[in-house]
């Protein structure tokens, strides 16, 4: 007869015995299993470092001293300028300031090489003529360098248009690395007349992530985020804003010209042809309020 603790000792035993078996039975698959997991996420993370440093799958890289490309940048300014500067009939209309002159709605596409073309040249140039009010004492060929205010880190801007989000990216380069940033945007031109770039997305390479999961973060800093030659420009200071959809990016989108006409934005978007089309509306004060415009516009310019 087996006593109380002969009979609690062959049941450890047994209990062991079973434990034992059910392991030999389970351990490998527990093993096998734990194994994959490390494996898929080793792998996992070697597929998010290669997305992160790859470039968008719409991103072309252009040669600015392409002499080419110069060109197309050239005749895009012009072509611009010229659609701008047309002189178009006109009819009268009464508004709420007044009678104005506006001609027809009138539509332009542009397609993403020639914006591309144009980034790579003249947007350096177009910048440092902005920010220090010397655009006329840059030669049209001045590089960034010159010019001194253009960050060594950024290496490229590009656009591309996809129905119906306008897409922005930079290339960056540091310290012989290359990284390429980017947004998905969708452009809303709202009744109140405010044109808005809301990004939908943000991406790191080829990795894309919700747009609201970065972009309050990256407002509070800044600092290590946008160039330092950008850095505390209230352009810099908005576009976190911008992108977020906290505020429009333009609350009057028009260009005015020195003859006193405005050139107002009535539409933005993306064709599913790749190219930007742009609707808008010529359009001045008539009589004396017209005048008097060009008047002021005439003293500001003999001030300057």
């Amino acid at each position: 007869m087996r006593t109380d603790s002969e009979q609690a000792a062959g049941e450890d035993d047994g209990a062991g015995v079973r434990a034992a078996r059910l392991w030999r039975g389970v351990g490998p698959w527990v093993v096998g299993g734990a194994m994959g997991l490390v494996i898929v996420l080793i792998v996992a993370v070697v597929a998010m470092s290669v997305q992160m440093n790859a470039p968008p799958v719409w991103w072309q890289t252009v040669a600015a001293d392409n002499p080419e490309v110069a060109s197309d940048a050239k005749e895009l300014e012009n072509a611009i300028f010229t659609q701008l500067h047309l002189r178009r009939d006109t009819v009268q209309t009464e508004t709420e300031s007044g009678e104005v002159l506006r001609s027809a709605e009138w539509w332009v596409a542009l397609p993403a090489e020639d914006a591309n073309a144009w980034l790579a040249v003249r947007l350096p140039v177009w910048v440092a003529g902005k920010m220090f009010e010397a655009a006329e004492d840059a030669e049209p060929g001045e590089g960034a360098d010159e010019l001194g205010v253009w960050p060594e880190e950024l290496a490229e801007v590009q656009v591309s248009f996809q129905h119906p989000h306008i897409l922005v990216g930079a290339r960056m380069e540091q310290e012989g690395k290359q990284r390429y940033f980017s947004a998905t945007l969708v452009p809303e031109l709202r009744e109140d007349g405010t044109l808005w770039l809301v990004a939908k997305q943000v991406h790191v390479g080829r990795l894309s992530v919700p747009a609201s999961w970065v972009l309050a973060e990256a407002e509070h800093r800044a600092d290590d985020i946008v160039p330092e030659a950008f850095r505390g420009l209230p352009e810099a200071e908005a576009f976190f804003q911008i992108f977020a959809g906290e505020r429009p990016f333009a609350n009057e989108p028009e260009i005015r010209l020195g003859d006193g006409r405005r050139v107002r934005l009535l539409a933005l978007r993306s064709n599913d042809k790749g190219k930007l089309e742009v609707k808008c509306r010529t359009e001045y004060k008539s009589g004396a309020a017209a005048a008097d415009e060009r008047a002021n516009a005439a003293d500001g310019a003999g001030e300057g």
